[in-house]
Formats: C-alpha cells, structure tokens, sequence
C-alpha cells in the first residue's frame, strides 16, 4: 500500500491528509493552527476516528511537520518514513515559472525561490525539508 501526503501550508497553519492507494482512504488528518504562536494547536484524526490535540508553541512549519511526523509514527500510522510515496502540496501563486503542477526536484527547488508572494520562505522550506531532511523522493506542488 503506497501513502501519500496532502499538505496545505498557510502562514499560520498547517493543514494534511495522509492517503493511502490505491483505494484512496484518509488514514490520519489534521492541523497545525496558530504556527508562529506560543499558544499553538496540533490535532491529528486517526482513521479509526480518534482524534489527539495538543495546546504548545509551534514557532514554525517545520516543528508543525516534526509534530506530525513524531505522531505518525507514535500512533502506528507509519512505522517508517519512507512508506510514504510522495508529498504533495498546494501553492495559491506559482508566479510566472509554475503555471501547473510540477515535481519538484533541485531545478526546481531553486526557481521555486524566484517566486514572490507573501509567505514563499515557508513554502521553500518545507520543501527543503521534506526534500532533504524526511528524504522522501516524490515531491509534487500543485498551482
């Protein structure tokens, strides 16, 4: 069973769903609300319709992607990172580069810094990060 992860990153929140295919199931959902705030929100829903919140400072996208990753492994939804396939994310702007969805490699990563709208920095870095640091190979942004 592959799992894809959905993200929706805001300049204050962090939205996902992680899928599995082919049948196509949400198996966890959630949000980060308040990132950048000390009184900060991370839920998560399980497929089996648990829901976990936690009330702490998130400062960033980053720590909202490490707080869902601890969670994804804490509650058996992955046991390892990399049985999940791909990342996609949703962009509002892709500027004059991306008038499409892409996958995004290191061509792409570095024209993705081209861009101007008002919370790029958060977008290239996750990306960075889940390119780089969570090692997933398949990274697709959606325009």
């Amino acid at each position: 069973m592959k799992k894809i992860l959905a993200i929706n990153s805001g300049s204050s929140s962090f939205k996902y769903k992680l899928f599995s295919f082919p049948d196509e199931k949400v198996i966890a959902s959630g949000m980060a609300d308040r990132v950048g705030k000390e009184n900060a929100v991370f839920k998560i829903k399980l497929s089996n319709g648990q829901e976990y919140i936690k009330n702490l400072p998130i400062h960033n996208q980053e720590e909202a992607v490490k707080l869902l990753i601890e969670d994804l492994k804490k509650f058996h939804v992955v046991e390892d990172l990399r049985e999940i396939s791909g990342v996609g994310h949703r962009v509002v702007n892709g500027g004059e580069i991306f008038k499409e969805s892409v996958h995004v490699k290191e061509k792409e990563l570095q024209e993705l810094s081209t861009v101007k709208y008002f919370y790029q920095y958060q977008i290239i870095h996750l990306v960075e990060f889940g390119y780089v640091y969570i090692q997933l190979f398949s990274f697709l942004m959606f325009v």
